[in-house]
């Protein structure tokens, strides 16, 4: 047996969220929403569907669907390897039904029992197929975002007024207990669409808690996993040159494009590197689109790893992406102004 030891780096991890909720909690709805700031491509934003396809209720005409025939663990885990290769980004809505739903783990241990008379012996058939369907999860070649609803339950609370009123919670997760430890980010989500993180590697996300999250959320997850250090506070030293998007005739003549000698990652790649991030801050931080200086090194990163994987770079690409991520929010600026009349900084995707 051979044994490889190599640097760790989050860039080669996908996320693994779970978002557990009652009904009417808005787990479909915020698990698209953290899609899309996942990922700028929402055309590669892919949605397992076991609710009768409720989820095109939301249907922006970007993301994929694809409707389960029955809720049968072989069928689940057969629908993740299909779909987890044309994704960036793929739901799982919901694996509750993997689990209680008509044909799933309950009832088929039920039918089995009925069969061997013995509850251990029908548990031992169908527990393999629940360990393929977790690992299926845990093996997603693209981000992961599943749902589970929760059992629900009314308590009674004082208003403001001082009226007793009934609110409804949500409790344990309807899957198998312990299906939580498989994720790295857990949330549970109120019926007032409060999202409340119970479990997370993120630091970022730490203890938070937040009303009716948006695509910014996806946004701090994908900056996470970004392997991009945060660079110094996002103003330029005097000495240092200013990055320009557009060379004029003369820089054309001084410096021809195969003059420009391609760099490593060397120190002199690492500070320029960081000098587009402090331009994009510059360029984009009052409007709100970028909060902080992670989010402009994911933006260069995802950018960089679609134009150039060869891992050679250049300061002629340095500006082309530069340039590619101006190009990208200004798009995305005009197609939210004219689909909805204004927008909001949560929106951007990056």
């Amino acid at each position: 047996m051979q044994f490889i030891i190599e640097t760790a780096k989050k860039s080669d991890s996908r996320a693994r969220i779970a978002l557990c909720g009652p009904s009417g909690a808005g787990k479909t709805y915020t698990a698209l929403q953290l899609a899309r700031g996942l990922t700028d491509r929402h055309e590669r934003i892919v949605l397992i569907d076991t609710e009768n396809r409720s989820a095109a209720k939301y249907a922006d005409g970007a993301w994929k669907q694809l409707a389960l025939p029955d809720n049968r663990l072989p069928t689940y885990v057969a629908a993740i390897e299909y779909a987890q290769d044309q994704a960036d980004v793929l739901i799982v809505d919901s694996i509750s039904h993997a689990w209680a739903g008509p044909g799933g783990a309950l009832e088929q241990a039920d039918q089995l029992q009925k069969k061997v008379r013995n509850k251990m012996e029908a548990w031992r058939q169908v527990t393999p197929q629940h360990n393929r369907f977790v690992e299926a999860m845990v093996h997603c070649r693209c981000h992961l975002i599943v749902t589970m609803r929760t059992r629900t339950e009314w308590v009674f609370e004082q208003d403001k007024r001082g009226k007793t009123a009934p609110r409804k919670i949500g409790t344990k997760p309807v899957q198998r207990d312990g299906i939580e430890y498989e994720f790295d980010i857990v949330c549970d989500i109120t019926a007032e669409h409060d999202l409340l993180v119970s479990k997370t590697r993120c630091p970022e996300l730490d203890g938070a808690v937040l009303s009716k999250p948006g695509p910014e959320l996806g946004g701090t997850i994908a900056a996470w996993l970004s392997d991009v250090d945060e660079p110094a506070p996002p103003a330029l030293p005097p000495a240092a040159p200013e990055l320009s998007l557009v060379e004029t005739p003369a820089e054309q003549e001084q410096t021809p494009t195969d003059a420009v000698p391609a760099l490593d990652l060397s120190d002199e790649l690492k500070a320029r590197y960081k000098d587009v991030a402090r331009a994009l801050l510059r360029e984009f931080g009052e409007s709100g689109a970028i909060k902080h200086p992670k989010h402009a090194m994911a933006a260069i990163d995802r950018v960089r790893r679609d134009q150039r994987p060869d891992e050679e770079y250049s300061l002629e690409l340095l500006e082309e992406l530069h340039e590619l991520c101006r190009v990208k929010y200004r798009a995305r600026e005009k197609e939210l102004l004219e689909s909805a009349g204004r927008y909001s900084s949560s929106d951007i995707p990056f």
